[in-house]
């Protein structure tokens, strides 16, 4: 019983290495195994280049059909960027990049300036999008309004005669 069991891990192992090195990986590739992270890094990588050129119909590609809108930088630059991280999970990714920024302006120095922005990706129908969330008018003048409800509670809550300390 202990020869049988010896044999079964060397052929694990003896076929373990040759599975390496008669490119078992580019295989496992190939079948969609790795194949997300590395199709995902390409768009990831086309957005940002996209950015560095600052072409915003090429930007407007990446992002996802149903948030498409003009990419106007303004007087922010993009001057380099790097994937850090890259996490697929099933249709959704998030990717970390590295930046380096600057403003552009003609009264201001291009001063550069380091950021690490957290991308959110989804896939919709086999291909990856940037997905921009960006804040509805609704849900500002909702803040808005719990912020001004939460101020004139705590003024109703202070009594008479307190002076409300101030900052």
């Amino acid at each position: 019983m202990r020869k049988y069991l010896i044999g079964i891990v060397l052929l694990l192992v003896v076929g373990g290495f040759a599975f390496v090195s008669l490119g078992g990986i580019k295989w496992l590739d190939s079948m969609g195994f790795r194949g997300q992270e590395r199709v995902l890094r390409s768009r990831v990588e086309g957005y940002w280049e996209a950015r560095l050129k600052g072409n915003a119909q090429e930007v407007a590609q990446f992002q996802h059909p149903d948030q498409r809108e003009v990419f106007d930088p303004g007087m922010l630059v993009t001057e380099s960027y790097e994937i850090v991280d890259l996490r697929v999970d099933g249709d959704t990714a998030v990717a970390n990049v590295d930046l380096v920024t600057y403003i552009k302006h003609p009264l201001l120095s291009a001063h550069t300036q380091d950021a690490q922005v957290r991308d959110e990706w989804v896939q919709v129908d086999g291909t990856w999008y940037r997905a921009v969330q960006p804040v509805s008018l609704g849900q500002m003048i909702r803040a808005m309004q719990e912020k001004s409800r939460t101020a004139s509670q705590e003024m109703q809550e202070q009594p008479e005669g307190e002076e409300q300390a101030t900052p």
